[in-house]
């Protein structure tokens, strides 16, 4: 698959102008006329796993007429729920074509809806002229197909646990989910004990199982052996006691298992509060919760990206700190992560101090006023800052 770019900030802009007199005058530039005009070589697919390496659909598009240069984006998106399930934009630099495999279109819709349920696509295009002296905005051609995806990754699998009150023959099964639909990563949180585990794909089916080799990785095992055979392949080995999350990720370049102890209150949902923030000293305020790390192989890592106003960027205002600390419960009075150490700049310090109820209300504070993401790793204890477009 062709490496792929973020794009920000590409398909509009709006530029304001004002006088020292006047109100600003906000102007939007109209859009492009559409000369890509992209096409599909299909208007509907059925994806396969017997052709995963095989071109599942075939995009072109004609080439913008301009004497500077020209560069093409293109990204797909669910037609029916494009604000909330799309790519990242991959970069086709002056190709006006691209093709993706029934692998890798199989892959994108797994995460938008279930396998053998058909689907809208919208393949977009975004081709930016390359003007170093004026802001010309970019071009936008979309064309739609429908595709039906199959099973890469069952929904779920069962974890089924041997340990001292449950046999070989009754093992206690637990369900691990894919906290991402159609990443193969599952996630359970359990109160493990020293035992055996294996998994399969439910909890009434016994074959297929999942062990691990000798290495500790996953292998993927379709039926029992024949009479007198052995499997070849051992249960995973859980050595820990107490609450875990147990991470499953059975994609080929990982199959792997961790046993990691993330450490947050039962029920914990991290929320921001802060006068360096919009949502103020509000709790409960939805925009002023942190969002889990989109990768599943890291659900420990919570951020929030949002605009940051240090002391200064109130000057009228003397109760202004800039300051902001995290809730887990939405309660002051309850467990919070703050600061270190008191006028904590999270620019420069990046600990993430146990988090704790009452003692010093010490907080992070801004040291200079931008758009940031604030991200803490309830795991490794550390946190970071970085500038956010």
């Amino acid at each position: 698959m062709k490496k792929i770019y973020r794009l920000f900030a590409v398909l509009g802009i709006v530029a304001g102008m004002s006088s020292c007199n006047e109100d600003p005058v906000y102007y939007t530039l109209p859009d492009q006329p559409d000369e890509m005009h992209i096409t599909a070589n299909v208007e509907s697919v059925t994806l396969s796993a017997a052709h995963s390496n095989e071109n599942a659909v075939e995009l072109k598009w004609e080439a913008i007429q301009s004497e500077y240069p020209v560069t093409y984006l293109l990204r797909f998106l669910a037609a029916d729920n494009k604000n909330e399930n799309y790519t990242d934009f991959y970069d086709c630099g002056t190709n006006t074509s691209f093709t993706i495999s029934h692998n890798d279109l199989n892959s994108i819709i797994a995460r938008w809806t279930l396998p053998g349920e058909e689907i809208n696509v919208t393949a977009q295009v975004v081709g930016t002229i390359g003007n170093e002296l004026h802001y010309i905005k970019p071009q936008v051609s979309t064309v739609d197909f429908t595709a039906v995806g199959w099973e890469k990754y069952p929904q779920l699998l069962v974890a089924n646990i041997v340990d001292a009150t449950h046999s070989e023959e009754a093992p206690l099964k637990v369900e691990l989910i894919q906290r991402q639909l159609g990443t193969g990563v599952y996630e359970l949180t359990h109160n493990f004990t020293m035992s055996k585990i294996y998994f399969t794909k439910n909890t009434y089916s016994e074959w297929p199982r999942y062990y691990v080799d000798g290495e500790g990785k996953l292998v993927y095992v379709e039926s029992a052996p024949a009479e007198g055979e052995e499997v070849g392949y051992e249960p995973f080995m859980c050595t820990e006691s107490g609450k875990r999350t147990m991470i499953v990720d059975v994609n080929d370049e990982y199959l792997d298992i961790r046993m990691i102890a993330i450490d947050l209150p039962d029920g914990a949902r991290p929320y921001m509060v802060g006068d360096a923030i919009d949502v103020g000293w509000k709790t409960s305020v939805e925009s002023g919760y942190m969002s889990i790390c989109s990768d599943p192989r890291t659900p420990y890592i919570y951020s929030y990206t949002g605009e940051f106003y240090a002391k200064d960027a109130f000057p009228d205002k003397d109760d202004h700190q800039g300051a902001f600390k995290v809730l887990l419960l939405d309660d002051y009075n309850k467990a919070c992560y703050f600061a270190p150490e008191p006028n904590c700049d999270p620019l420069e310090n990046h600990v993430l101090a146990p988090y704790r109820s009452g003692g010093s209300d010490t907080k992070w504070v801004i040291s200079t006023s931008g758009k940031y993401t604030f991200s803490i790793d309830v795991l490794n204890m550390t946190t970071s800052f970085e500038p956010a477009n």
